[in-house]
């Protein structure tokens, strides 16, 4: 008898943590922050569109101050000016960022560099999928795989010696289930390699 209450006992702690996970997993993730973000600052790539605009909002709300780059001129002054009303936060900033030029990249990081002695967040968002012919930037690489790849492997390492100088450095790369799309089905196209 004793036996059978444990295995009742234990199927019932198995069926627990079974449905709190299914239910973590259905219902996404979430950000547990609560602590003071006033000080921190944050640097978000793609940060005028999509998911990148939605975490400088949240970032925003918390606080931070938020530096966005994008290519995009005309997008990103207009969300730049939404984000600043809805949030209420006047330290969200724009600077220019292609993420397939080497030598925008630079220019970027030197914006950072010579307004802000450290960086506590750093979130590679950006991204381009679908082109619909192989382009090649600047440099001979393939455009998705320099702004998707090459482009925030070298800002990270540019912004790298401001984020050493935080207490709570954080890099967050962002990634997509893009690799999953039938490109075939949904993007007819032949791949030249």
């Amino acid at each position: 008898m004793n036996e059978n209450n444990n295995k009742a006992y234990l199927l019932g702690i198995g069926v627990a943590v079974g449905l709190a996970l299914l239910k973590r997993y259905f219902t996404g993730a979430y950000s547990p922050v609560s602590r003071n973000m006033h000080a921190d600052i944050a640097v978000v790539t793609g940060g005028n569109t999509g998911i990148g605009r939605e975490t400088v909002f949240l970032l925003a709300r918390k606080g931070c101050t938020v530096i966005m780059g994008s290519r995009d001129h005309v997008k990103s002054e207009a969300a730049l000016d939404e984000l600043r009303k809805e949030t209420k936060n006047a330290n969200i900033f724009y600077c220019p960022l292609d993420l397939a030029s080497k030598a925008s990249v630079e220019q970027f990081a030197n914006y950072v560099k010579q307004r802000y002695v450290r960086v506590d967040i750093l979130i590679n968002n950006a991204a381009v999928f679908c082109i619909p012919e192989r382009t090649l930037n600047g440099g001979g690489h393939e455009v998705s795989f320099a702004v998707n790849h090459l482009g925030h492997f070298y800002l990270t390492s540019l912004l790298w010696p401001l984020l050493k100088i935080s207490d709570r450095p954080r890099i967050i790369n962002v990634s997509a289930l893009a690799h999953k799309v039938n490109l075939q089905r949904n993007f007819p196209m032949t791949l030249d390699f």
